[in-house]
């Protein structure tokens, strides 16, 4: 067995650090230390919504985390889905702190892209994801939301469909 490691698990959008609780009991459960995060107003971070005026807010647990926490040792970043811009990010502020990153069915930005194109939005499961799960809250003449408030309802039929009640 290889030496273990320190995985730092990012949810998407509408989760919380407590999406990964199967993956982290796992990792755990293999000797590896994990750090699920909880992003800013998302979970059970207490950070009103209406308060996260740019990305730098939203990721500051994240980016507090790895700054102040990880000082001996480099971390794998795991992004599922919205978590994949989330370590996009992460990984240009601290890479001397990353050993690897891992994009679980995310977003997985190239230079020069927005964290959240407002373009993706038209299109494809990003049309989908926002008509039928989510309202988007743009503030003054942005076009990128500063936040979105989550259908309880039409994410369980829309992320969860395949998934038992647990």
């Amino acid at each position: 067995m290889s030496a273990p490691r320190h995985f730092v698990l990012v949810h998407g959008l509408g989760h919380g650090a407590w999406c990964w609780y199967k993956v982290t009991a796992l990792l755990e459960a293999s000797g590896h230390t994990v750090t699920a995060l909880d992003l800013a107003s998302s979970g059970i971070h207490k950070t009103d919504a209406n308060s996260i005026t740019s990305v730098a807010d939203y990721l500051a647990p994240l980016t507090d985390f790895l700054a102040h926490s990880v000082a001996d040792h480099q971390v794998i970043l795991v992004g599922h889905s919205m978590g994949g811009s989330c370590i996009s990010y992460v990984m240009e502020l601290f890479s001397e702190k990353i050993d690897k990153a891992i994009f679980l069915c995310a977003f997985m930005p190239v230079s020069g892209d927005l964290f959240l194109n407002p373009e993706a939005l038209k299109t494809g499961i990003a049309l989908d994801v926002f008509q039928f799960v989510c309202n988007p809250n743009v503030k003054g003449d942005s076009i990128v939301p500063t936040s979105i408030h989550v259908n309880l309802k039409g994410v369980s039929n829309f992320f969860y469909n395949k998934c038992c009640k647990e």
